[in-house]
């Protein structure tokens, strides 16, 4: 088993006589403490004020022959009973793949060698401003409401948004796959009653007021969840889950097979 959200091998801990677990808030922060996440890194001071904290376990069991059963992951909260009424979502994935050299979340090592040459080597864009499938990473979900889960699923996850990349906390879509869970849909979260296939995190009021003002009528619009959102264990930000625009959300919401969607967006197909 692992601490730290990083999928368990054969030379993480062994589990033999439990786990305690504490209140680990006090502790100094770790993915709060990254500096590579914004493009004039050498200028940023991450804050040392030490967030709350959940306790991260993930488990696997193993035999002789090396034959691994699924990851099993947990968030376990420890005297932070401010979050037991809330939805929290909790996301959890492998350390580098975040904000490793190739994480998802940093520079990366080629934007950093062109950022130190003072702009004498060719440009290179930072990591969390790449998108597509090759920079999604796998990682697992649970969201606990009123301290019960209701979802616990490995997913995928990317940066997303425009402008809002550049900010340190950075934003995030959700996307359940059958390669990551054999289910394309996640598995007990719904929206308004609807199965889903993915989501993504926005912090913006107007994207959840302004929609509801309109609800009533003939118009289709984003779902949302209020949350409050732990990445490997510790306090990210308080965000909304939203639905997503896309063919799959005309598909679930009305039962338009996707090869019968056009979508045009910014003056494009």
């Amino acid at each position: 088993y692992t601490l730290d959200g990083s999928k368990p091998t054969k030379e993480s801990a062994v589990y033999k006589n439990g786990i305690y677990i504490d209140n680990i808030s006090e502790q100094p922060n770790v993915c709060n403490s990254v500096v590579k996440v914004v493009q004039e890194w050498l200028d940023y001071e991450s804050s040392d004020y030490p967030v709350d904290k959940a306790v991260i376990i993930r488990a696997v069991a193993m035999n002789e022959e090396n034959q691994v059963s699924e990851v099993v992951t947990n968030t376990y909260f420890v005297d932070e009973e401010k979050y037991r009424e809330k939805n929290v979502l909790s996301i959890v994935a492998d350390f580098d793949d975040l904000f490793g050299s190739e994480g998802i979340f940093v520079t990366g090592d080629e934007y950093d060698a062109y950022y130190l040459s003072n702009g004498k080597t060719e440009w290179a864009p930072p990591n969390f401003l790449q998108s597509g499938r090759r920079w999604e990473i796998l990682g697992n979900v649970q969201i606990l409401t009123a301290g019960e889960e209701i979802l616990n699923q490995e997913v995928g996850i990317r940066t997303q948004g425009a402008s809002t990349r550049l900010n340190p906390k950075k934003r995030m879509s959700i996307f359940s796959r059958e390669e990551y869970s054999e289910n394309q849909y996640f598995d007990g979260l719904t929206f308004d009653g609807k199965k889903s296939h993915s989501f993504s995190l926005n912090s913006s009021i107007s994207n959840v007021a302004l929609p509801e003002l309109v609800k009533d009528r003939d118009v289709t619009v984003q779902s949302a969840i209020e949350t409050v959102v732990f990445l490997n264990g510790e306090y990210w930000y308080d965000a909304y889950a939203l639905e997503k625009y896309n063919k799959y959300y005309l598909e679930e919401t009305y039962g338009v097979s996707q090869d019968n969607v056009i979508i045009i967006k910014n003056q494009g197909i």
